[in-house]
């Protein structure tokens, strides 16, 4: 490798130090919110704000065109030619866009509210929140087009850093209504529209400041034919949305309408649970896409290929581990952060927990896809996936309750998994599989030897049995370094050998 080489890859693991460093001062700030609300409003509340945010979310994934998304495609490489035209053309393409049709769901939703409440929700409780959260959905709209930007050029400590002071300051605010004894679920709503509005602010007042040499609207017009050759692949990111943000919203929706307000409220406290390794890992994950696709662009696919084949292995190993961390400890997790009441989301989790580490592996194989310009193919494997997640969630259900929608997601997942991966297998020629086998070895012996430890007769009081939890987590993760360090250190040798040779 050239030394233009190496200083590539020494800025990815710059910039993916950064992601990480602020995904795990996000991740607490998460959950300190969701834990508060979840402990001082009823379950059914709890699982009607929820619903209604996770409407709003699947709106908002088609609220565009996929337009926003297309950014992470388009800009990397009209800022490699440095040609501000087209980088401002594409922006303001998107964010014109995303104003337009924001502005006209935004108004359709407050007028639908009462109705939505009533023959949906069937919770009058929800069109006040819908109403409240409108101010929430149309600036997080806007605030993901200027975050999309900040994550195309690859600037993830500003990305990170946004998105970390709107988390805090809605952790804030939550707080505070709760020691000032004003925890309403109307009130906690408007936190959230709040914080959004101050990441909003940020953002623009960011991206004005630091990047507006980027842009140039001198002899700029409007050009039909460059927005129709955005939309063109922008309408395939659409119908293609986030593969595991919209399963897990269309699951929601479904218990909503089948189950009611208080399973919701049971379910979405699943959702932040089996969302904890998420958390950490899909920052890095998604920043995979402009790499992903600027390689290719340089017809450098042999790189693809091992950082393809380093995180399969990567991510296998620790779809595993979470999986044993779950089935062990997930009904005490659960208890210690939402309280006494929420066993029931425990018990999703338990079931779900097996078919963890396929969602993971499927997010990599997307971020390939959509990379190498490939989103109609993303769009039929997600439909197909769909299509079978409304069949399974329709009868698991009707059968099991809530606990169903574990199966159904379960299934999913591996499905998706099985096509995604059918299409990318190519760069997963280098998988290493004595690794793995070494690494399924040492979990089985870490589960045996934790099968027998129960915090609860060692611990008493939530917070002490957090400090258990922790201490778990402490020795599930020096386990994965002890094991798998030398592979960390042959994937740093590689990327700073002549040939990209496993």
């Amino acid at each position: 490798m050239t030394s233009s080489d190496n200083h590539y890859f020494s800025r990815l693991l710059r910039k993916n130090i950064w992601i990480y460093f602020f995904s795990f001062l996000i991740a607490p700030t998460g959950y300190i919110v969701k834990i508060v609300i979840s402990n001082s409003v009823s379950v059914e509340e709890l699982g009607t704000l929820y619903a209604v945010m996770s409407l709003m979310t699947i709106l908002g994934s088609y609220n565009d065109f996929g337009m926003t998304e297309s950014l992470n495609y388009f800009l990397p490489g009209h800022i490699h030619t440095k040609d501000k035209k087209k980088i401002t053309n594409t922006f303001s393409i998107a964010l014109a866009t995303n104003l337009i049709t924001s502005t006209i769901l935004s108004i359709l939703l407050f007028f639908w509210a009462g109705w939505l409440a009533e023959n949906y929700f069937r919770i009058p409780l929800a069109g006040t929140l819908l109403q409240i959260l409108i101010v929430q959905f149309f600036a997080q709209n806007i605030f993901m087009t200027m975050n999309t930007f900040f994550q195309s050029i690859q600037d993830t400590k500003l990305q990170k850093s946004v998105d970390f002071a709107r988390m805090f300051l809605l952790m804030c605010l939550v707080c505070g209504l709760w020691f000032l004894d004003m925890h309403t679920i109307q009130a906690y709503a408007w936190a959230w529209s709040a914080a959004i509005l101050w990441g909003l602010a940020l953002s623009v007042s960011v991206l004005t400041y630091k990047y507006r040499s980027y842009f140039t609207f001198e002899g700029w017009f409007f050009s039909w034919e460059s927005y129709k050759h955005i939309l063109k692949y922008a309408i395939w990111v659409m119908l293609s949305a986030n593969v595991g943000m919209l399963l897990s919203q269309i699951d929601m929706q479904m218990v909503v309408y089948m189950l009611g307000a208080e399973a919701a409220g049971y379910y979405t406290n699943y959702l932040s649970l089996i969302r904890i390794p998420f958390l950490f890992l899909l920052p890095g994950v998604y920043f995979l896409f402009p790499v992903f696709s600027d390689l290719l662009k340089r017809g450098e696919e042999r790189k693809v290929i091992a950082i393809h084949a380093f995180t399969y292995e990567l991510f296998s190993i620790l779809g595993l581990m979470m999986t044993s961390f779950f089935i062990l400890f997930g009904t005490t997790l659960t208890t210690t952060l939402f309280g006494p009441g929420y066993e029931t989301s425990g018990t999703i989790l338990l079931y779900s927990a097996p078919f963890l580490l396929f969602n993971f592996l499927l997010q990599i194989d997307f971020q390939i896809l959509g990379a190498s310009g490939r989103p109609k193919t993303k769009m039929f494997i997600l439909l197909a996936g769909v299509g079978l997640n409304l069949v399974t969630n329709y009868i698991f259900l009707n059968l099991w309750g809530v606990v169903g929608s574990a199966f159904a997601s379960g299934i999913g997942w591996v499905f998706i998994w099985c096509l995604s991966f059918r299409q990318t297998r190519k760069f997963a020629a280098s998988f290493r599989w004595s690794v793995f086998w070494q690494n399924i070895v040492w979990i089985w012996l870490l589960t045996w030897a934790l099968s027998g430890v129960h915090l609860e007769n060692y611990f008493t009081g939530r917070l002490q049995l957090f400090g258990g939890i922790l201490i778990i987590m402490l020795i599930y993760s020096i386990v994965f370094l002890a094991l798998n360090w030398s592979e960390f250190r042959r994937f740093q040798r590689i990327f700073r050998s002549k040939h990209l040779i496993w």
